[in-house]
C-alpha cells in the first residue's frame, strides 16, 4: 500500500481544521430558513468558501481528485469575490445538497486522516 503523504503532525492537524470547517459550514447553512441580514449570508459565503477551498486541498493531498473538483466547484458557487445571486428560495436547494455534502466530505476526511494516522503508528521504528 502507497504511503501518503499527510501523514505529518501538521496534516493532521489541518485534517482536524478543514473537518471542523465543514462542519462549521453545515451548521450555517443550516440556520438559512428565516429572515435574516444581508451582511449573514455574506459571511456565510465566506465560510463556506474558505470550507471547502480547505477541503479541496486536504483531498488533493489524499489524491481524491472528484471531491478537489467538487470542492472546487461548491467553492466557486458561493465565493464572495463574484458572487453567484439568486432569490432565497431558489438557493434553498443548494443550501441543502451543499449542508449533505459538508458532513460527507467531514466523514470521509476524518475516515482517510484517521486512516493515515494508524498506518504511521502502527509501523515499527527503524533500528
Amino acid at each position: 500500500m502507497q504511503k501518503l503523504e499527510t501523514t505529518t503532525r501538521s496534516g493532521t492537524l489541518w485534517d482536524v481544521i478543514t473537518v471542523v470547517l465543514l462542519l462549521f459550514a453545515a451548521w450555517s447553512l443550516h440556520g438559512t430558513s428565516g429572515y435574516h441580514r444581508y451582511s449573514y449570508y455574506e459571511s456565510l459565503r465566506n465560510w463556506v468558501t474558505i470550507a471547502w477551498i480547505a477541503g479541496g486541498i486536504r483531498f488533493y493531498a489524499y489524491r481524491w481528485y472528484p471531491v478537489t473538483v467538487l470542492a472546487a466547484l461548491i467553492a466557486l458557487l458561493f465565493n464572495p469575490v463574484s458572487p453567484i445571486t439568486m432569490r432565497k428560495w431558489q438557493w434553498q436547494p443548494y443550501d441543502h445538497w451543499t449542508i449533505i455534502l459538508s458532513v460527507g466530505a467531514a466523514a470521509a476526511l476524518a475516515f482517510l486522516a484517521v486512516r493515515a494516522h494508524k498506518g504511521t503508528a502502527s509501523e515499527e521504528p527503524r533500528r
